[in-house]
């Protein structure tokens, strides 16, 4: 390695983009989840109106 070379800088800068990297895929993840749950919520709620019987 020569004498001038700065290895921790360049560790330094992969670590943060594979950090930030990291961080938008998980929260992009949960944002995914919350609104498929929230789907299945209103599709479960939609479905017992269907099948519940209405008085008339």
């Amino acid at each position: 390695m020569a004498p001038g070379t700065k290895l921790g800088g360049e560790v330094t800068g992969i670590g943060f983009s594979l950090f930030t990297f990291a961080f938008l895929f998980g929260f992009s993840l949960d944002i995914f989840f919350a609104m498929l749950d929230q789907f299945v919520s209103m599709s479960v709620a939609s479905i017992k109106k269907f099948g519940s019987p209405t008085v008339a």
